[in-house]
């Protein structure tokens, strides 16, 4: 099964938020009023998400769990602009507390608003009223220090493929709602996926920067169990290929069947992780309700 993530606004280092405009001041737009908002329960228990499904004045969030929707609301889309998440779908901002119910149960929201309001805002400020409204959510957040890995060149220096400029167009980090730009014929955006296989994983990805490879791919609990911070001092564009054997344990991912993502960083990349202290960010849900029906 192959993982395509192509990097634009879904991807990136949300662990801690950063807008993805340049990091521009842009004042924060007002936020719509729902005209109709529906939330069931799904049939079963634990069932499987069905995705969403936005149109303009329509959102429909099917079948996920609450942690889901907190973790959209207050940290992808908070301001009403879309952050960005690493290659596998993590946010990095760790979601605590509240009952455990949060996490099983899952449920379906349908909402209608006049006008056109972007995604990110549906999602956002939009999302959080529906949360605070019906599910009666309190949160607040906690900064604490943490392990992680800071991403340092190991001896003998690194060992990185330059970006062949030409090949393919580098994603600039644009707003989810507007999307790419469109191309001239015969030019394509860079692109880069996760390949899992039951023996491997392949991580390829063209036109990126050691910075975007460390906070876009290594954070997150899949790869590495941290967040990881650029230490190399590199700058430029390289096409990046990794490939390493998945941890047999989440919770410690040296304890690969071959090859371990440590290894290969520093075998097949000239990299290598440090493991030291650093800032932590931490979402905790103070109280929450179970919604009546409609």
């Amino acid at each position: 099964m192959r993982l395509r993530t192509l990097l634009i606004a879904t991807l990136g280092s949300a662990a801690f938020i950063a807008p993805l405009l340049g990091g521009q001041n842009v004042p924060a737009p007002a936020t719509p009023v729902w005209e109709a908002v529906s939330i069931k329960p799904c049939a079963e228990r634990g069932a499987r998400g069905g995705g969403t499904r936005l149109s303009p004045g329509r959102m429909a969030l099917n079948c996920q769990p609450v942690t889901a929707f907190i973790g959209w609301a207050y940290v992808r889309y908070a301001d009403g602009r879309a952050h960005a998440i690493n290659a596998v779908g993590e946010s990095g901002t760790a979601i605590e507390g509240g009952p455990s119910w949060i996490n099983s149960d899952r449920y379906t929201i349908e909402a209608t608003v006049a006008g056109t309001p972007s995604n990110a805002m549906m999602q956002g400020p939009m999302l959080q009223a529906i949360l605070e409204n019906r599910f009666k959510v309190k949160i607040h957040w906690e900064m604490r220090e943490v392990p992680v890995f800071n991403l340092t060149v190991a001896s003998g220096g690194p060992k990185l493929k330059p970006f062949k400029q030409g090949t393919c167009v580098p994603h600039e980090m644009v707003r989810e709602d507007a999307g790419p730009r469109p191309l001239p014929a015969g030019q394509r955006y860079c692109g880069s996926f996760v390949e899992p296989t039951a023996t491997t994983w392949a991580l390829q990805a063209e036109g990126t920067s050691v910075e975007e490879f460390a906070s876009l791919f290594l954070s997150g609990q899949t790869f590495v169990g941290r967040r990881v911070f650029n230490r190399t001092a590199i700058t430029g564009l390289y096409d990046i290929e990794l490939e390493f054997a998945p941890p047999r344990s989440a919770d410690d991912p040296s304890t690969a069947a071959g090859v371990s993502i440590f290894t290969a960083l520093r075998e097949q990349l000239g990299l290598r992780l440090e493991s030291v202290r650093g800032p932590g960010e931490f979402l905790v849900v103070d109280s929450i309700e179970r919604p009546t029906e409609n």
